[in-house]
């Protein structure tokens, strides 16, 4: 037994060596490996060395041709700023007092193809201008205003309303929001002249205005609000009635007044709007709607003066600004790019690629 667990240092000493020879040959092919990288390298960077001295011998061949591209790529550029005529932005703020945002963008997109199109007749007829001023009016675009608090609160309300499971995130429902009902709307106006925008802004408001469709709109509305004031009026008079009929009543709990009706019934009012913890009678819930009832016919009659416009200015043009073109870009950007062509070109002609092309760009090459 004891000579069996006796260990054998000579099978030991053959694992050993054959663990070394393991190392010696990876170790091997690693330095190979690295050897091949290394001559790839140098001789890649020697292929870029000769590269380099190839586009320098050919700029030095070819540089006044080369310079000439350049001068022609800044040439365009500048050219075509000089001739190209300037253009003015300005925007204005209106208030929508209608939920007409879709024929005001309409109205607004009629207004925009006719001055794309150089209709300056058709143009000035719409607006009521001149036709010298309509002939220098370029391009109308408008855009809703809604801050993010406000969509932040569309949005709760949405939400709170749908009984889907799978509801839309704010993000989703941000992109998708629709800006034509926004109360407050963006118009801007691009012409060829920065004295163009006096006065028209009333020309645009008075032209939505004076709409037929819109006409029609303030009509009906106009309408509604002067029946519900007739209402509301005749409940407040009503009220006035029977509350001059509870005076005595009220009278035992504040006492007669020595002073005129009109006095009386401010202190009494006072009272009641000052002591409705101490009074839960049919007369404080009488006074209470009336008050509502006057309130809100304060409310009407402020909405009426509104209704008298489809939209309202908020904010006018203020001094135009200078559309930047992409010309001041270009002139930095074109002449390098024209020379590098013309040197690319010369670099593929140094280096023969016309005769490799036809030697090898053929049909029988592709087929043997």
């Amino acid at each position: 037994m004891s000579e069996n667990n006796k260990p054998t240092p000579q099978n030991e000493e053959v694992d050993l060596g054959q663990i070394f020879v393991y190392i010696e040959k990876l170790f091997k092919k690693l330095g190979e490996l690295i050897s091949k990288l290394f001559g790839f390298l140098m001789y890649a960077l020697g292929k870029l060395v000769v590269f380099l001295f190839l586009i320098i011998n050919v700029v030095m061949k070819h540089f006044i041709i080369i310079g000439l591209a350049g001068i022609l790529g800044f040439a365009i550029p500048y050219f075509l700023e000089k001739t190209t005529k300037k253009r003015y932005i300005a925007s204005m703020l209106i208030k929508q007092n209608y939920n007409t945002g879709n024929v005001l963008y309409s109205n607004i997109r009629r207004y925009n193809d006719l001055a794309t199109a150089g209709d300056s007749i058709n143009l000035s007829k719409e607006l009521n201008l001149a036709t010298g001023k309509t002939l220098n009016l370029k391009e109308f675009s408008i855009l809703g205003f809604r801050n993010k608090n406000q969509i932040l609160e569309e949005y709760t309300q949405y939400i709170k309303g749908m009984d889907s499971i799978d509801k839309p995130s704010f993000g989703s429902y941000s992109l998708n929001v629709d800006l034509s009902s926004s109360s407050i709307q963006n118009i801007s106006v691009t012409s060829m002249r920065p004295d163009i925008y006096d006065g028209l802004s009333e020309s645009i408001i008075t032209s939505i205005n004076n709409s037929s469709f819109f006409l029609k709109e303030k009509e009906e509305a106009i309408e509604n609000i002067k029946n519900e004031i007739k209402i509301t009026q005749d409940i407040i008079n009503k009220s006035d009635s029977l509350q001059d009929k509870y005076f005595e009543i009220l009278n035992k709990y504040y006492g007669a007044s020595e002073n005129s009706d009109n006095s009386r019934q401010g202190t009494l009012n006072f009272n009641l709007a000052n002591n409705k913890d101490k009074i839960n009678t049919k007369e404080f819930e009488l006074f209470q709607i009336q008050q509502n009832n006057k309130q809100k016919l304060n409310d009407l009659q402020a909405q009426l003066l509104r209704k008298q416009n489809i939209i309202e200015l908020q904010k006018d043009f203020e001094s135009p600004t200078l559309v930047s073109n992409n010309y001041k870009d270009l002139k930095l950007k074109l002449p390098i790019i024209s020379m590098l062509i013309v040197l690319l070109f010369f670099v593929l002609r140094s280096l023969s690629v016309r005769k490799y092309i036809k030697e090898y760009g053929s049909k029988e090459k592709l087929l043997e």
